[in-house]
């Protein structure tokens, strides 16, 4: 008797899953400007499911996206003597605006009118944009010409 229960449920459960599965949403969103390295990410719906305004959080992912990778790759042309490696790497900078090289210099006042929504999807952006950050350098890094 326990049997066909059994079976019900991994069959209910696994069509609940492949449905679950069809609603999943990426959003992509655009680093960089033309005047330097762009990159589209993918952001996977379980990053965004508790964001309640995607613009501020956007925003927050890519000022740590951006600086996190600008920063790294400073680093890997400061450590390498190579030319090889410096040319490749000298192409990924991020810049934030026309000719300006994404930093770690955010203007706290350019928020100070955000809402506690915006702020905390700001905040959900900045991790986002850490952990993102830090896979697509350990695969860049992986790739990296030597």
């Amino acid at each position: 008797m326990l049997k066909p229960i059994i079976y019900a449920f991994f069959i209910a459960a696994s069509l609940a899953g492949c449905a679950g599965k069809s609603h999943i949403n990426e959003k992509e969103v655009e680093i960089g400007d033309a005047s330097g390295y762009v990159k589209n990410v993918k952001i996977k719906q379980n990053d965004i499911a508790d964001v309640c305004d995607f613009n501020a959080f956007e925003d927050g992912f890519k000022y740590t996206y951006m600086s996190m990778w600008n920063g790294r790759i400073e680093e890997i042309i400061k450590a390498s003597p190579e030319q090889k490696v410096i040319d490749h790497h000298t192409k990924l900078f991020f810049n934030s605006k026309h000719n300006v090289r994404a930093t770690l210099d955010e203007d706290v006042d350019s928020m100070s009118s955000y809402s506690y929504c915006q702020e905390s999807s700001y905040q959900q952006g900045k991790i986002s944009g850490f952990i993102y950050s830090v896979e697509d350098l350990k695969a860049l890094e992986n790739k990296s010409p030597t």
